[in-house]
């Protein structure tokens, strides 16, 4: 069945224009309504909770970077995504300060979307506690249905209200919305080892404090200044080090991938956790295979969906890390294309750049990646 309606881009940062749209999704018959927009237009909570909370149906979504629209990257612009069925909204607050009773909170919270076909959710990625909280979510919903998620925020990393809700513009919460369709997921990263593996002999939460009982930026630091020709004291850091991120080996096979973004007292800082006695790979990007990567992201997706669906017009919900922008810089529009040859003629086609990725493993646990593709087609 066809699962979208109506799609409707809100190019400026016009609460009058943005009431049109949202007039507009609501006359054409949607049930519920995703919203994705870019930070640089400066929503805020007395700008649209008005408009939110007097929706007749759920509303989620989120503010983001930038957004995807149409096969292109937008930095300024709202789009609403009307569904043609109602979903089941759930809301956890509180994930930073609630560790102590986050597991609970998400059975009670949660509970309603334990058996849905397929889920979304959404958090804010400047959050402490993410992982915790897919981990709980993962814990309720079992292995079944296909998940995929993502971190919304701003890339100056001051956490603010930046979730959609009918409870208006909220922060520091994970979003749960379970959809009345299946959902079928592709994801890939594409980075590739360059040394390794490691043993992580100290950490603590996402701060990588030694690797093979030795500081860790000591050893990364010879490994990619070696690699890299460069080095750390003559440039900043994060302009290298988004080149070799982390890879984690897990037990089947795959890399979770963790981006180093600062160091502290010669430790790493990471956008994620990276757990003690894990085994650690530094990985490098080519931009060739990153961009083939997400494309595969989008071709598996699609194949998944064709493999089981024979009917209606499938939509495609792109989540792509915006370190993949950082890193690609001018080559980032041919991962746009290569996603929409891998999705081939869907009709919808739209996203947002991300802080942090979220979806199944191949062996069902939910994780939380950095630099990755996570592609739902529904």
């Amino acid at each position: 069945m066809d699962t979208t309606i109506c799609l409707q881009l809100c190019p400026d940062h016009s609460i009058e224009r943005l009431q049109r749209c949202v007039d507009t999704v609501v006359q054409s018959g949607a049930r519920s309504l995703l919203m994705l927009a870019c930070d640089a237009d400066q929503w805020s909570p007395g700008a649209v909770n008005g408009l939110l909370k007097a929706l007749p149906f759920p509303v989620f979504g989120g503010i983001f970077p930038s957004i995807i629209h149409e096969g292109r990257r937008l930095d300024h612009g709202t789009l609403l995504v009307g569904l043609t069925e109602p979903v089941d909204l759930t809301m956890v607050n509180n994930l930073s300060t609630g560790e102590a009773t986050l597991d609970a909170e998400v059975r009670r919270q949660c509970a309603s979307v334990a058996k849905a076909p397929g889920l979304i959710t959404l958090v804010d990625g400047l959050a402490k506690n993410i992982e915790r909280f897919v981990e709980s979510l993962y814990s309720l919903i079992g292995p079944g249905p296909d998940i995929v998620g993502c971190g919304a925020g701003s890339l100056d990393f001051i956490q603010k209200p930046c979730l959609f809700t009918n409870d208006g513009l909220v922060k520091d919460a994970g979003v749960v919305i379970g959809l009345p369709f299946t959902l079928y997921r592709g994801v890939q990263h594409g980075w590739e080892i360059l040394d390794g593996p490691y043993l992580v002999t100290g950490s603590h939460g996402n701060v990588l404090e030694t690797l093979n009982y030795q500081p860790a930026f000591d050893l990364y630091r010879e490994r990619v200044e070696a690699s890299s020709g460069l080095r750390f004291e003559e440039h900043d850091f994060f302009s290298i080090a988004k080149t070799y991120p982390f890879g984690i080996e897990r037990l089947d096979g795959d890399l979770l991938v963790r981006d180093p973004i600062r160091v502290e007292q010669r430790g790493l800082v990471c956008v994620g956790e990276v757990p003690e006695n894990a085994m650690v790979y530094v990985l490098e990007g080519q931009a060739s295979r990153l961009v083939e990567s997400a494309g595969t992201a989008a071709s598996d997706a699609r194949a998944s969906y064709t493999t089981r669906e024979s009917t209606g017009r499938p939509s495609a919900l792109v989540f792509d890390c915006i370190s993949r922008v950082l890193f690609l810089d001018t080559d980032f529009d041919r991962e746009l294309d290569a996603i929409q040859r891998g999705l081939g003629a869907y009709r919808d086609a739209f996203g947002a750049l991300t802080l942090g990725e979220i979806t199944n493993t191949r062996n069902g646990p939910i994780n939380l990646l950095n630099k990755s593709t996570v592609i739902g087609v529904f």
